[in-house]
């Protein structure tokens, strides 16, 4: 997601395309569920028939669902469509990279907690095994 962000947020700055345009090329290039997504959140704001943010909160709301993101990451992905109205583009850019940051930081923050867990269950075999050890003798 963080990549994600990070993608639209250079796509915007860049090409200067509006929102809409910008989530159908990063939909593109991101590719996966999550491109398809996009891109057809930006296909569907293209029309106009609803303001892209409704587009995001329903078809994000639904992409979410089935997603491995943890609750949090959910609701901050779906939040998005509250960001997504600024007239002014380097607002919308600001808003994007900081999107991207917490992603990034929820990422980190889940690496360390996996490390974590990691060393706990190899404390946990090698004292099994000590004690299975110990048991035989």
């Amino acid at each position: 997601m963080a990549a994600a962000f990070g993608l639209l947020s250079r796509e915007i700055s860049y090409s200067g395309e509006r929102i809409s345009e910008a989530l159908c090329i990063c939909g593109n290039r991101l590719g996966g569920r999550l491109g398809e997504v996009w891109e057809s959140i930006g296909e569907e704001a293209l029309l106009r028939e609803q303001s892209t943010e409704e587009i995001w909160a329903r078809q994000m709301g639904e992409y979410v669902e089935n997603s491995s993101l943890s609750d949090e990451e959910r609701k901050k992905a779906v939040s998005f469509s509250a960001w997504m109205g600024f007239l002014d583009r380097e607002a919308q850019i600001h808003a994007m990279k900081e999107f991207s940051d917490w992603f990034r930081g929820a990422a980190a923050q889940q690496e360390r907690e996996l490390s974590e867990k990691k060393k706990l269950i190899m404390s946990l075999c090698v004292s099994g095994g000590l004690m299975a050890a110990i048991l035989l003798l």
